[in-house]
């Protein structure tokens, strides 16, 4: 997979030097420095809430994991972007503080991302 998506940015960026290559999820991955380096950014979805349902907080192991991974990201210099899919204020207070404790950049919508909602 790092071969694959090494080979696309190269080539999508001799052609259209802006070309932006930005992983989403599957995190794991990011353990690749090959990888890291084709990147232009990542963006993980439901980072604190939403794995065992909607608005349910995620374990601190999962959250745990997937940050180790995105830390990798952040200290090469790549932006990332966390997209939760949560309501409530008081939720989404928490998950800001964070997601910008952390030096990423939150996003909250609508799971079907079919609309930019307003922030709360």
């Amino acid at each position: 997979m790092e071969s694959f998506v090494g080979e696309i940015a190269a080539y999508a960026r001799q052609h259209k030097p802006s070309f932006l290559v930005v992983m989403q999820n599957a995190e794991e991955l990011l353990s690749s420095q090959h990888l890291r380096n084709a990147l232009d950014g990542v963006a993980k979805e439901d980072l604190l809430f939403g794995v065992a349902g909607e608005g349910r907080e995620n374990s601190a192991a999962d959250v745990e994991a997937s940050l180790g991974f995105l830390k990798m990201a952040r200290n090469d210099g790549l932006p990332v972007l966390v997209i939760e899919y949560i309501r409530d204020n008081e939720s989404m207070a928490k998950a800001r503080r964070l997601i910008e404790g952390e030096g990423f950049v939150p996003y909250f919508g609508p799971r079907l991302l079919n609309s930019l909602e307003r922030e709360h």
